[in-house]
């Protein structure tokens, strides 16, 4: 199965331009929306589809999740996570994600709310917007080391995540990717992020601390708040 990227619209009064559109093999066409497995434009399976476990599996794609355990184990086959596989199971409290995945898409995990800890191996290469958006109980999350941009709304309010470590390969940090993660007390702008977009800081009202590469714009409606510490560093 093929992929590209395309605009579409999954929140109420939310544009988001990045997300994981599968490509028919049958009739060549992109699938921007489908309410079941098969393409809207020639009615085809979009993926040869298997039931493993919890799992809807496509190819190499893991479509959803529709379990009912709180640890949850990912198989070792998939490579890519698609849009809304986990998205509003407040029941899943952890996520082990195996090496291998390379694509995670948008609104992956959108609203699992008791969801705790979320690790991203190092295999993965790209993310898409809002992946833990409103994980309002996520304490912990760690990126992986070669990605080169944070996407819009990643944290977006994950109101519990106190610390996160930025992998020095960032060259770019979306909009609102940690607006309302209010428990932020202090985070480290990798030196090759050129500028901080406007409200990616939003509601962060105990960031305490911002530490910047010297060169890097700060965008004036940025949301950092004026007992927020700004260090600039070479």
């Amino acid at each position: 199965m093929n992929y590209q990227i395309d605009a579409g619209v999954c929140e109420p009064n939310t544009k988001i331009e990045d997300r994981i559109c599968p490509i028919c093999s049958v009739c060549g066409k992109k699938i921007f929306m489908f309410d079941d497995l098969n393409c809207p434009n020639c009615g085809s399976p979009i993926w040869d589809v298997v039931t493993t476990g919890d799992f809807i599996i496509g190819d190499d794609t893991l479509i959803r999740y529709e379990g009912d355990k709180s640890n949850v184990i990912i198989p070792d086959n998939i490579t890519i996570i698609f849009n809304d596989a986990f998205a509003d199971f407040n029941h899943i409290t952890s996520v082990e994600i195996p090496y291998g995945i390379k694509l995670i898409g948008m609104w992956a995990f959108m609203r699992c709310e008791k969801l705790k800890e979320i690790i991203l191996p190092d295999s993965v290469e790209k993310l898409y917007d809002g992946v833990c958006y409103k994980c309002k109980g996520l304490e912990r999350a760690v990126l992986p080391q070669y990605i080169q941009n944070i996407p819009r709304y990643m944290f977006f309010e994950c109101n519990k995540l106190k610390h996160i470590e930025l992998p020095q390969s960032i060259t770019e940090i979306g909009g609102y990717a940690f607006s309302g993660c209010s428990s932020l007390e202090k985070i480290t702008i990798p030196k090759g992020v050129k500028k901080i977009e406007a409200d990616t800081f939003r509601g962060c009202d105990n960031l305490k601390v911002l530490e910047v590469p010297k060169g890097c714009r700060i965008s004036k409606d940025c949301g950092i708040s004026k007992s927020c510490q700004i260090k600039r560093y070479m």
